[in-house]
């Protein structure tokens, strides 16, 4: 009976060692994947970090691409709007100054005119009367 206590202790010995020595290798390999784990956890978070920075870089760049496009935009509208006022304006000014320079030469000959009749009149009569006084 000893005999059979003893190697019952025995096996009960190695079947501890056995699930020990299981276990030891279960956490190594449970140690490896968690570092593997938290390695791979590392790398995304940065690779994530790396996309993010760069697709605000992107952002930033298209804003700017925009904001450039919209003020070059501004730009040629303004250019072309004074273009627009160089061709239109221009004739409307220049049709209202001749217009004021037509009627300016109207009046004047109409004045002049005027003034040469007076003054013809004024001849005649001094002429009439410088030839009644002398004869």
């Amino acid at each position: 009976m000893d005999y059979q206590i003893f190697m019952l202790g025995i096996i009960f010995a190695v079947i501890g060692w056995l699930l020990d020595r299981k276990d030891k290798k279960q956490g190594e390999e449970i140690k490896v994947l968690r570092d593997k784990h938290d390695e791979d956890i590392l790398v995304l978070k940065t690779e994530t970090k790396n996309t993010i920075s760069s697709m605000k870089l992107e952002c930033t760049t298209d804003v700017n691409k925009l904001y450039q496009l919209h003020h070059d935009n501004e730009r040629k509208l303004a250019e072309h709007q004074l273009e627009i006022a160089k061709n239109h304006y221009p004739k409307q000014e220049l049709d209202h100054r001749f217009s004021q320079l037509d009627t300016t030469i109207k009046d004047g000959f109409k004045s002049l005119s005027g003034d040469f009749k007076e003054m013809t009149k004024v001849l005649h009569d001094h002429m009439n009367s410088s030839h009644h006084n002398g004869q």
